[in-house]
């Protein structure tokens, strides 16, 4: 090889250009769910199930001591406001996950079935459109 020869790396093959694609849509929609939660410290998401548990087994009347303590401490006495208040919210960030979800099966899908880079391209690009999409309709609901 001479000194003035440049080495142009091979263009990747399409399994692996498919598989970047996952991951770029993978992070995308991962960025928008962050912004979401963002705002709240960890240990508040993650008490969110919980929470929701415990609003919808107070609002049968089954909750056990530990449930109406928390609902009700959080509510600064009675709780059934909150716990309709949990469970709403609850409903909705249901509808994001799953929103986000099925944009990642379809744009998945979409991928798999590429039988060029172009195509990998493309589905990558509509994947990108329907999260901002998505993302505009659930930040309307959500104000």
């Amino acid at each position: 090889m001479l000194d003035s020869e440049i080495l142009v790396p091979p263009e990747p093959p399409l399994s692996e250009v498919k598989r970047w694609a996952k991951y770029n849509v993978r992070v995308h929609i991962d960025g928008k769910i962050a912004l979401l939660t963002q705002k709240y410290p960890t240990a508040e998401v993650q008490s969110w199930e919980m929470k929701r548990v415990a609003a919808r087994r107070y609002l049968a009347g089954k909750a056990d001591a530990a449930e109406k303590e928390l609902l009700e401490t959080e509510a600064g006495g009675n709780a059934t406001n909150l716990a309709k208040a949990i469970l709403a919210k609850a409903q909705w960030w249901a509808a994001v996950l799953g929103t986000a979800a099925q944009i990642r099966q379809d744009a998945y899908t979409t991928i798999d079935a590429a039988k060029t880079k172009e195509e990998v391209q493309q589905a990558l690009e509509a994947a990108h459109v329907a999260a901002e999409q998505a993302w505009r309709e659930i930040i309307d609901k959500a104000l």
